[in-house]
């Protein structure tokens, strides 16, 4: 299912500051995004290579993935800079049609093969930016089996609807609800979701789960005030109750507050797992539904509770990964150790 892939907090870091890479390092961002264009010019395309080619090691070694920042107008230079064996994707900006993720599948592919990558290795991370970009979503998700994810840029969606932020309507619910369905109808990529016991296998086979959608939900404040890690962490919360699993951010400060918001919380996976034991216990004794402090559950109520689980298990297991990597790169000097 689409949320075994743990991606709450998408760090955006420039490609050429070492201070703020091994800021990042450390920080316990579950992606960390170099982005290129932070470069001062076109002359500087083998500089970005060398320090990709240096970095990306040191950012596995961390448990982070590693994602790459490509613009909307990017040419073959820029991503023949960029794809290299141990970069896990490609974030690719105000994404407005099937025909530009098309294109990048090619190039992607045909880099793979140049570079000895498994075909299909670099995943492609969508960011909606603009009204068609939001308008033709089902066509970008469908266009490459690369798309993994696909996330909104309020502000940048703002200014291209002509509109200022305001804190007393949700002005983006229309395009956070097409974008979040769009993902979630998304066939499912070949991943099993046969997660909720053998009682539910045949049930479970109804439903299909697609890509993760990214965004941040309503919290009746403008995008401003999303620089207090508080008021992030209940947008972060929102998000979460609206059908988003992550989001972008360029300082550090900001990761501890999406991670924590785009999980379940305590009291969600304490009554999921109350459910599911009640259920297991009805369907023992032929039951189909039971009661549980007066409201009737069945087997389609545990499915989705089911997947909240796996995604506590992997998000455990990717924060172990993440902590070991960090305390190794702590014992290195310099913290990029065999790196330089």
């Amino acid at each position: 299912m689409e949320d075994v892939i743990v991606r709450r907090s998408k760090l955006i870091v420039p490609l050429n500051a070492p201070e703020a890479v091994e800021r990042a390092l450390m920080c316990g961002a579950d992606v960390i995004i170099f982005d290129p264009g932070s470069m001062p010019s076109p002359s500087k395309k083998d500089e970005a290579k060398a320090l990709l080619k240096e970095w990306t090691p040191v950012v596995a070694k961390s448990g982070s993935d590693v994602f790459l920042l490509i613009k909307h107008d990017f040419t073959y230079d820029d991503l023949e800079a960029c794809v290299w064996p141990g970069v896990d994707g490609i974030v690719f900006a105000k994404v407005e049609s099937a025909a530009e993720v098309l294109n990048l599948d090619k190039i992607i592919t045909e880099l793979e093969g140049k570079r000895d990558i498994p075909k299909g290795t670099v995943q492609i991370d969508v960011i909606l930016q603009t009204a068609k970009g939001i308008w033709n979503v089902y066509e970008i998700i469908e266009a490459s089996t690369r798309v993994m994810s696909v996330g909104i840029g309020f502000e940048d969606l703002a200014a291209d609807l002509g509109i200022e932020i305001v804190d007393e309507i949700d002005q983006f619910a229309y395009a956070k609800g097409r974008t979040v369905v769009a993902a979630r109808s998304k066939e499912n990529l070949g991943q099993d979701v046969s997660t909720a016991g053998e009682f539910l296998t045949e049930v479970e086979t109804s439903f299909t789960v697609g890509i993760q959608p990214h965004g941040l939900g309503f919290i009746g404040t403008s995008a401003p005030s999303y620089t207090d890690p508080k008021r992030l962490l209940e947008a972060a919360t929102s998000g979460y109750d609206e059908g988003f699993r992550g989001y972008l951010c360029t300082d550090p400060a900001y990761v501890e507050s999406l991670n924590k918001g785009f999980s379940p919380s305590e009291e969600a996976v304490t009554h999921a797992k109350k459910v599911i034991e009640v259920m297991e216990t009805a369907m023992k004794e032929g039951k189909g539904s039971a009661s549980i402090d007066g409201t009737m559950v069945d087997v389609r109520t545990v499915y989705p509770l089911r997947m909240l689980l796996a995604r506590v298990d992997t998000i455990n297991a990717k924060e172990k990964m993440k902590a070991r990597g960090r305390e190794l790169i702590s014992k290195t000097p310099g913290k990029k150790g065999e790196a330089r």
